[in-house]
């Protein structure tokens, strides 16, 4: 069934300039006799074009439209296709949406969702989450947010009037954060791995806690970027499909000095690994079979080992934020913990950076201290 459209019109958004002038306008057609509109910023000429490919496009889609599950699955496969983001993010968006699919919005038309409607999928998809039961409210604050950009994409290619999203609220996070380990914390923590026979995961968790890497930075490690006493982070692997590849962004690359202690903990690494016949095992972090630690594997290994490192309730990425929480009161400044960390902007250096009068009181005395012998100095130069 063909849709019916409109001969469509352009109009003018800058009252103030002439038509000719104009460089704002909002193109609009009716659909189905329903009438639809999206903004444009060019000429009147190409305001005119434009609201042609608009119509060739709308006409091309069938009558009844894609269903949120039909459009959320293509939207999936768009985005993963672009290669803009990450196989774990790709995976963390699929799965998210795949619940919303399944909600009570999931066979209805895209163009029909209206807020209430999303509201009533809202619950279904915090009580039926498989293996979970109910999700918290951190947890449905992320589903929301997937939803919403999906929508705000469907508004922007005009398969929806107007988004729906707009008018329903976030839910509140409710997740407890985790407290940081102290340094002293930290330390206990790698005198309990040194007591266990030493093993890839093992070694993981130390380059975690001594140089803050994120999980798949440390499984993605190789042979060849340790060396010289520093360790050269530009790889990762994916939780989803086991492959190592580039970290997550251009920040991520850096190179690291390691501290003696894990320097000494990846020579007890090296010798044992001669001695199982794995020496060549080309990642940094193996099984005793030579074989990559996959992130499963290393999760498995943390919660049933946690309680007797002292890391109960811990989940393994606060381990980077235990080293960071350490590094952001030993580092000069907030771009160096940036630089440490792989940040992209300095702003999560802000969640590290606590106010230490102790540190402004001995920096102003240091400074006020250097102030007057500097100038009797220059004085005396000056005679």
């Amino acid at each position: 069934m063909m849709r019916k459209i409109s001969s469509g019109t352009i109009q003018q958004v800058d009252k103030t300039k002439p038509r000719n002038k104009c460089r704002k306008w909002r193109l609009c057609v009716h659909v189905d006799n329903k009438r639809r509109s999206k903004r444009f910023t060019g000429s009147v000429t190409d305001a005119k074009a434009a609201l042609e490919e608009w119509k060739a496009e709308l006409s091309k889609r069938p009558a009844d439209g894609l269903t949120v599950a039909q459009y959320a699955m293509r939207w999936c496969d768009y985005r993963e296709q672009s290669g803009q983001y990450s196989a774990n993010t790709d995976a963390a968006t699929r799965c998210r949406l795949e619940a919303w699919s399944k909600s009570p919005i999931g066979d209805m038309p895209l163009s029909e969702v209206r807020p209430a409607d999303i509201e009533e999928a809202m619950l279904w998809v915090r009580d039926n989450a498989p293996k979970v039961g109910r999700l918290s409210g951190t947890s449905m604050s992320g589903h929301w947010a997937t939803l919403r950009s999906m929508f705000r994409h469907a508004e922007a290619a005009g398969l929806v009037d107007k988004d729906p999203m707009v008018h329903v609220k976030p839910p509140k996070r409710d997740t407890k954060e985790r407290e940081a380990l102290s340094p002293l914390e930290l330390e206990l923590l790698l005198n309990r791995l040194d007591a266990m026979p030493v093993d890839g995961h093992v070694v993981a968790v130390y380059l975690m806690a001594c140089l803050g890497l994120r999980r798949g930075e440390a499984l993605g490690l190789m042979l060849e970027d340790v060396h010289d006493g520093m360790v050269h982070v530009h790889r990762s692997m994916s939780a989803r499909t086991h492959k190592i590849g580039a970290v997550k962004t251009a920040a991520g690359v850096r190179t690291l000095p390691m501290p003696q202690r894990l320097v000494a903990k990846l020579k007890e690494w090296a010798a044992a690994r001669e001695a199982q016949g794995i020496a060549d095992a080309p990642t940094v972090c193996c099984m005793a079979n030579g074989r990559p630690i996959i992130a499963a594997s290393m999760h498995y290994w943390w919660k049933t080992h946690r309680d007797d490192l002292g890391c109960g309730g811990m989940v393994m990425h606060q381990l980077r934020h235990s080293n960071l929480t350490m590094m952001a009161r030993a580092l000069p400044s907030a771009f160096d913990l940036q630089r440490w960390a792989g940040w992209s902007d300095i702003g999560p250096a802000r969640i590290y950076i606590h106010e230490d009068m102790d540190a402004l009181v001995a920096a102003a005395a240091s400074v006020l201290a250097e102030t007057p012998r500097k100038r009797a100095t220059g004085d005396e130069n000056r005679r």
